[in-house]
């Protein structure tokens, strides 16, 4: 009896076994002959969702897509050129309604559960962000680890339209973008869910991303001649849902510092004889810490960040104690300068990024009831202390400058 369960066993296995081989197999050749796998024909999966003012009417938007299509498969060698983008564009009355406009009159299957990206114009995100994102969070579709930007100086339109190249689609271009943003520090991706909570929260004001257009060097394809690079720089500060400035360069980056997020970033300093020293920072802590004197609210906002030295443009050794605790304070001074200037710029916006007013929230929670009404008239004049400390960690692999003689 025992010996008949196991044949019937065996000859139920070979035909799924068979099925799995072919399978695979399958799967093998296509990554060895470098092709593509077959897309569903008409399939359309949105990757980037942009959103700007109509030029049609008072209180239209309009929305354009761009993502990945239908494909032919590339032989092995050859080169990944000539990519085709798929991009629509309509207007309507809300992105829902848009969206459904879409569904119904394009001939294509079009999958929103795919969008990974949600560029917003600067003329809808100067009017109302609240009329771009609604949709997004309610939709079950829509992922909320979506990343929000916005498109410095630009509608999203042409940002989309014209970063697309032959050699890299928009939504690559962002995925490269997002996946370096912490090299230089500059900027930071921020998902939807948690800008959705800053725009609603009671205690800071909200902030996004920028996209900002920029010469296109890449390629020297005659069919990209008229496009356009883009870089992610800094931050659009929102104010009470809407765009009230932006924070660039050193600026931005001194809002990380503020906020702790600086994964890495490279500081220039000078020597004593006036050379050039480049340190990297490889991490960075901040705190903030909230105080009430005499019904005087005040904070004390306290940075601390390790770097490497990295470069030096010097053939003098600087491996002293004396020389590194100069190279220090030097770091520290540069560092505060930048903390110091993006406290400023939030302040003269009157919009507080920094989450001081929800330090207060968690720390001195009857003062804060107090505050957070006049909030909008204590915050500009807030008096708030910058502490930088620093540490010099390592030298990498030498201890001497390149040319140094002994």
């Amino acid at each position: 009896m025992e010996s008949v369960r196991v044949n019937l066993f065996r000859k139920a296995a070979i035909p799924v076994l068979a099925v799995l081989v072919a399978l695979f197999t399958k799967c093998g050749m296509q990554g060895e002959l470098g092709l593509l796998p077959e897309q569903p024909e008409h399939l359309f999966l949105v990757r980037v969702l942009g959103v700007d003012k109509s030029s049609l009417g008072e209180g239209l938007l309009r929305i354009t897509m761009e993502g990945s299509g239908p494909t032919l498969a590339v032989g092995p060698g050859e080169p990944a050129s000539g990519k085709v983008p798929y991009i629509i564009s309509m207007d309507g009355h809300s992105v829902y309604d848009i969206s459904q406009r879409i569904d119904t009159t394009s001939d294509l299957d079009i999958h929103w559960g795919h969008i990974s990206f949600l560029v917003v114009g600067e003329d809808i995100a100067k009017e109302d962000i609240n009329k771009c994102i609604d949709m997004m969070m309610r939709e079950h579709e829509a992922r909320t680890s979506i990343i929000i930007f916005v498109a410095y100086g630009s509608t999203a339109e042409e940002m989309i339209k014209k970063s697309n190249t032959s050699g890299f689609l928009f939504h690559e271009r962002l995925e490269q973008l997002v996946q370096m943003a912490g090299e230089y520090s500059v900027s930071a991706k921020v998902p939807l869910y948690r800008f959705a909570d800053m725009l609603s929260s009671d205690t800071c004001a909200a902030y996004a991303p920028c996209l900002i257009p920029a010469e296109y060097v890449y390629n020297t394809a005659e069919m990209d001649k008229d496009k356009q690079g883009i870089n992610l720089n800094g931050f659009a500060v929102f104010k009470d849902g809407r765009l009230a400035g932006y924070m660039l360069n050193e600026v931005a980056r001194g809002f990380n510092f503020a906020i702790g997020k600086v994964k890495s970033t490279s500081i220039v300093v000078k020597d004593t004889l006036g050379s050039n020293v480049t340190l990297e920072v490889i991490n960075s802590q901040a705190n903030i810490k909230p105080l009430i004197t005499d019904g005087k609210p005040s904070v004390t906002l306290e940075v601390s960040f390790q770097t490497n030295i990295a470069d030096l443009q010097s053939t003098r050794s600087i491996f002293t104690e004396r020389e590194l605790d100069r190279l220090r304070l030097a770091q520290e001074e540069e560092v505060k300068k930048e903390v110091q200037s993006a406290v400023n710029y939030c302040k003269s916006l009157d919009a507080d990024i920094l989450d001081f007013l929800g330090a207060f929230h968690r720390t001195c929670t009857v003062e804060w009831e107090k505050m957070r009404g006049d909030w909008d008239r204590i915050f500009p004049a807030l008096d708030v202390n910058i502490i930088i400390r620093s540490e010099i960690k390592r030298t990498y692999t030498i201890r001497e400058p390149a040319g140094g003689k002994e």
